[in-house]
C-alpha cells in the first residue's frame, strides 16, 4: 500500500446492529472501526455487499483498508450463473456500480468480485472491466482458486485463475495447506501473487482456536500476507425479557 509492503489483519463485516438489525447507524459503523482498531485489525472485507457510503467515509478518515464486495452470489446455482449469458450482464452492472460509486475512496485497495458465485467467463467480463477502468487496485476472487466445477478443494494451479484474481485468497485453508502452497505448489507454478485468506479462522459463537498458529506461520514464510476472519460480529438481536434482563435472540 502506498509502495509499502503491509500484513492484511483483516475481517469480515456484514451490517448488523443489535437493536437495528441491518439498519445501522453512523456511530454503530464508527463504534464497529474503534473497536476494530481497538483489536489490531487494520482492513475490512464488505461482506458480501458495496456497503454504505457512510462505511467509506468513515475508513478513510480512521485509516482502515477496505477490500469492496460485489453483491454477487449463487450457491444453489454455483456453476451455471457465472458460466450463463443470460447472466452476464446482471454480473457486470454490479461491478461497474460498485467501482464507479466507491472509486474515489482513498480507503478501498481492492474491488472484489462477489462471494462464492462460481467461476467463469462472466467473471472474466468484470475482471477485465475493472482492469480497463481502475488499474490502480487489485481483483480479488475466491472462486478463482477453487476446481473448475463445484465448491470442491482449492486448485492452486489452475490456469485460469489469474484471468478472475490477483491475489491468492482462498476460504479456510488448513495449516498444512498454506504450508505446502508456500514452501511447494508456489515455486514449481512461480507463483508471485500474495497469499491473502478471505475467510480463515470462522469465530461465530465460542471459536477462534489456532488463531496464533496461523499468525506464526504468516510471519515467517514469504508470499503468505495474512486473511480475513469470520466475520465481525455475532448477529444477535436485543430483546427484553419480562424481568428486564436484556438478552439477545439469535439473528443468522
Amino acid at each position: 500500500v502506498n509502495g509499502r509492503p503491509v500484513l492484511i489483519r483483516g475481517v469480515n463485516r456484514h451490517d448488523h446492529s443489535p437493536t437495528g438489525a441491518k439498519t445501522v447507524t453512523m456511530d454503530e459503523m464508527r463504534r464497529d472501526i474503534h473497536l476494530m482498531k481497538q483489536y489490531n485489525f487494520n482492513a475490512i472485507r464488505t461482506a458480501h455487499y458495496p456497503n454504505s457510503p457512510v462505511l467509506y467515509r468513515l475508513c478513510d478518515e480512521l485509516g482502515m483498508l477496505v477490500i469492496n464486495e460485489a453483491n454477487i452470489e449463487s450457491h444453489s446455482s454455483y456453476d451455471l450463473c457465472p458460466r450463463e449469458h443470460i447472466f452476464a450482464s446482471a454480473f457486470l452492472d454490479r461491478v461497474m456500480r460498485m467501482v464507479v460509486r466507491d472509486q474515489n475512496h482513498p480507503c478501498i485497495i481492492g474491488w472484489s468480485l462477489g462471494n462464492e458465485a462460481g467461476f467463469g467467463p462472466n467473471q472474466t467480463a468484470c475482471a477485465g472491466w475493472v482492469r480497463g477502468y481502475d488499474d490502480s487496485r487489485f481483483i480479488h476472487y475466491e472462486g478463482a482458486v477453487h476446481e473448475q466445477w463445484g465448491q470442491g478443494p482449492n486448485d492452486y494451479r489452475r490456469r485460469d485463475g489469474r484471468l478472475g484474481t490477483d491475489v491468492v485468497c482462498p476460504m479456510y485453508p488448513s495449516l498444512d495447506e498454506m504450508k505446502e502452497w508456500a514452501e511447494s505448489i508456489a515455486p514449481e507454478i512461480g507463483e508471485t501473487r500474495p497469499y491473502i485468506m478471505c475467510e480463515y479462522s470462522h469465530s461465530m459463537g465460542c471459536s477462534g482456536g489456532g488463531l496464533s498458529d496461523y499468525w506464526a506461520l504468516i510471519k515467517c514464510t514469504h508470499g503468505l500476507q495474512g486473511g480475513f476472519v469470520w466475520d465481525w460480529i455475532d448477529q444477535g438481536l436485543e430483546r427484553v425479557d419480562q424481568n428486564g434482563r436484556v438478552w439477545y435472540a439469535y439473528g443468522g
